[in-house]
């Protein structure tokens, strides 16, 4: 669904109101809306997860469809390159950050303003997930050792929706849809555009819309983020912040 589309609150009634505020949205970042019309205009043929990274949309070389190369990282740092020019290496000291490199620079506040609470969360955030439970070692912009992945990387695409709790549930939380962009091997959910998208009936790989699912501290009054899933699925696996850290930041120019 395109950031053209309205969307409708799916709340049920019976959950708490304070948690079914979002912070109110302006108009998309630039970055944003690259990621939308890029995702709108692809096709399966078009569409590959991989290295070395490379994006172009739709009318570019005389095609009518977008193309894309890219893992999670790359595809956010390919989306800043295009709408903003940003220098990778003055930024972040490397051509392709990967996952645990944005995590650190939403955590850090260097060149993004950490969000704790989806409550504040808003089209365009970047979501950064280290799997502190990879056995990542020698971190450094780009570079690891001892794992196979440091995380994963999104792109928020619509204000996260309060839900009604379904499995798995964790006692003390409430539960948020999160509706993201992001380049994966895997969708997320039935729901996700890459599910049975792809070719003789396979899932399709690269960049595509899904849905996550966030869960924050019912108790806390800046309801933070504790946990999430890849998806809404009852299967989908529940993860804490203290195995795989969730950090979520606005970009900053």
């Amino acid at each position: 669904m395109g950031l053209s589309r309205l969307r409708t609150s799916t709340a049920a009634g019976l959950l708490i109101a304070s948690f079914a505020a979002p912070a109110a949205a302006s108009e998309p970042p630039e970055h944003l809306v690259w990621a939308d019309e890029l995702i709108d205009t692809l096709t399966p043929d078009t569409n590959e997860y991989g290295d070395p990274a490379a994006l172009s949309w739709s009318g570019a070389n005389g095609l009518g469809h977008s193309t894309s190369v890219a893992k999670c990282a790359s595809f956010l740092s390919r989306l800043l390159v295009q709408a903003y020019a940003v220098d990778l290496v003055a930024r972040f000291g490397c051509t392709s950050p990967h996952a645990a490199t944005y995590h650190h620079a939403i955590a850090t506040n260097d060149g993004f303003a950490a969000i704790t609470s989806p409550l504040d969360v808003l089209p365009g955030d970047v979501v950064a997930i280290r799997y502190l439970d990879a056995g990542c070692e020698q971190l450094t912009c780009g570079t690891f050792s001892d794992c196979t992945t440091t995380g994963h990387v999104a792109l928020v695409a619509e204000a996260p929706e309060l839900r009604a709790a379904t499995a798995p549930h964790v006692a003390g939380t409430v539960q948020y849809t999160l509706e993201i962009l992001d380049s994966s091997t895997s969708p997320h959910g039935s729901d996700d555009t890459r599910w049975f998208g792809g070719a003789n009936g396979q899932h399709d790989q690269g960049a595509g819309r899904g849905v996550m699912r966030l869960y924050a501290d019912a108790s806390d009054p800046d309801h933070p983020v504790v946990g999430h899933t890849w998806s809404t699925s009852s299967g989908s696996t529940y993860h804490a912040v203290n195995d795989r850290s969730l950090a979520i930041g606005r970009f900053t120019l």
